[in-house]
């Protein structure tokens, strides 16, 4: 049933339905309409009267309930149980989705009530956010546009189920304006930057050498690197079926990766071949000074007692190696990017050029390195010309 719309003034309207009772106490649904003042006040009372009757119809079908007492936080609750745990979410999506939640969402507008949450009220929570200093960047003073964008279409996901769950009539995240993606920059070192690199790590220790050499010549990815097993690598090739993971209050995992195209073949050239089986003699070396200490885990890449490097291993090392020898700093996933530009620039195509860093379709490979690629076709068309111009006689 619902009740006569009041006129609130400047053509906002007040509806209310009667939706049933809770033991003694009426329950109702409740919505301010805008419309425009222009219109008359007869034709604002009938599209009013309209708008009431749909809202009533709504909650007949089923379609919504009422939500007043839902906030943020128990959505957010009932979204990670329903959508996310029953589903069967990977546990670093988990984990992700639980970080947006505790760190930017539910500080901000977890007690708000899901019914309050307006288009223009999501737009200020955005705003807010692209002021906030991102935790452990000291040289950085605001969120990328990019991680914004995870908080919006968490937020997305979240009201699009309070929606199918009948606890809205619809999802403002629908129109709230996006924060917006930006492209990241993506560095990579030139030939002569890479004759340094190798030349500083000559002076490495083997586990380090063999792994900054085999992280720039395979163009793996860090996870499918600490994931790497002796028994993945057989003579002069690696077979790549896994990556490693670190999930907090969970620890590290390895498992199989998201796509069947991660999973690929990579050829290794003499020069890594040679570091791999330096490592792997230092390797045995360690195993037998531990005797029963040693952890026989099975990875190529090992800490001092075994157990597999931890995910964030190369990372640490490979900022600490920069420093001390003066280079340029990249982070360490720019290797592959700096492998890949260096086949990119000697002409490989983009199809093995996808095959071997594992995207799922060549549309990413040509959107990451569109640069390089484009590079890679002027030096083409110049070869040519130079091949086959004929000198122009009169």
């Amino acid at each position: 049933m619902s009740h006569t719309p009041v006129n609130k003034g400047g053509g906002k309207w007040f509806l209310r339905v009667c939706c049933g009772y809770d033991g003694t106490h009426k329950k109702s649904i409740s919505r301010t309409i805008q419309l425009d003042p222009s219109m008359t006040m007869k034709a604002q009372e009938r599209e009013a009267k309209k708008q009431s009757a749909l809202l009533e119809a709504e909650i007949a079908n089923g379609k919504l309930v009422a939500s007043k007492s839902v906030t943020i936080l128990e959505l957010s609750e009932r979204f990670m149980r329903d959508h996310v745990e029953r589903r069967g979410l990977s546990p670093r999506t988990r984990a992700q989705y639980q970080y947006i939640l505790d760190r930017f969402i539910l500080p901000n507008i977890g007690s708000v009530r899901i019914r309050d949450i307006k288009p223009t009220k999501l737009n200020d929570f955005y705003a807010r956010l692209e002021k906030q200093k991102p935790r452990g960047h000291t040289d950085k003073e605001q969120l990328s546009g990019t991680y914004l964008q995870k908080v919006h279409g968490l937020m997305f996901t979240m009201l699009n189920d309070a929606v199918k769950w009948g606890l809205l009539a619809s999802n403002p995240a629908e129109r709230a304006s996006a924060p917006r993606k930006e492209t990241p920059t993506r560095a990579a070192y030139t030939p002569e930057q890479c004759v340094q690199l190798l030349d500083a790590l000559d002076k490495e220790p083997p586990k380090w050498r063999a792994l900054g050499t085999f992280a720039l010549y395979t163009q793996m990815r860090r996870g499918e690197i600490v994931a790497l097993n002796w028994s993945d690598i057989d003579g002069d090739t690696v077979d790549v079926q896994h990556g490693a993971i670190y999930v907090p209050h969970e620890g590290e995992m390895v498992r199989a990766p998201k796509t069947d195209k991660s999973k690929r073949m990579i050829k290794l050239s003499p020069d890594v071949q040679h570091v791999l089986r330096e490592w792997r003699l230092e390797q045995a070396q360690d195993r037998l000074k531990l005797c029963g200490a040693w952890e026989d885990s099975g990875a190529v890449f090992t800490q001092w007692n075994g157990a597999r490097l931890h995910v964030d291993s190369p990372t640490k090392w490979f900022n600490h190696f920069l420093k001390r020898n003066n280079l340029p700093h990249i982070r360490f996933h720019d290797l592959r990017h700096t492998g890949a530009s260096l086949l990119i620039a000697q002409g490989m195509d983009v199809e093995s050029v996808r095959q071997r860093l594992g995207h799922a379709d060549a549309s990413t490979t040509l959107r990451i390195y569109s640069h390089a690629f484009a590079t890679a076709e002027q030096r083409a068309a110049d070869i040519l010309q130079g091949v086959l111009s004929r000198e122009k006689t009169l």
